[in-house]
């Protein structure tokens, strides 16, 4: 079997996205964004009223659009940034424990890897190999070249 790099980045960013997403979906749905609120805030987390709402929405959205392979390098940066500033407040409060580890470090490595490999395809973004025109690179219309004048 030959390699596949654009294969395993794809692979890797949907996981990745689908685990964002999923980390979002159970702030919002199954843990409530009361207790996130309770968190952020024993965490000493600047705004906790603003900031874990946002964070879990941003968790949930963006992960999907990762997934999709929508702007996978900007999402994938985002994502990686704010987990990044969660996981130092959490540090800073607690430490490292094993459970942290165990969700924080496969997000954070697979979205640093789509952020700088890029989000492989299939992808949203790479729709021109299914037969679309891409979604990020629509062609712009002809403009006729300017009549040199003697």
């Amino acid at each position: 079997m030959r390699p596949n790099p654009e294969l395993a980045l794809a692979l890797l960013r949907v996981t990745t996205g689908l685990l964002f997403a999923w980390e979002g979906a159970q702030a919002i749905f199954l843990t409530g964004l009361n207790a996130e609120t309770a968190q952020f805030t024993r965490l000493g987390v600047p705004l906790p009223l603003l900031t874990a709402p946002l964070c879990a929405t941003l968790n949930l959205v963006a992960g999907v659009l990762l997934a999709l392979g929508l702007a996978p390098r900007l999402q994938a940066a985002v994502l990686t940034l704010l987990g990044t500033a969660l996981l130092a407040f959490q540090v800073q409060q607690g430490g490292l424990t094993s459970p942290l580890l165990e969700t924080a470090a496969p997000l954070l490595v697979g979205g640093l890897a789509v952020a700088v490999g890029g989000g492989g395809q299939p992808s949203l973004d790479h729709l021109d190999r299914l037969g679309a025109r891409p979604l990020a690179a629509r062609p712009t219309p002809a403009r006729p070249a300017p009549r040199r004048t003697r």
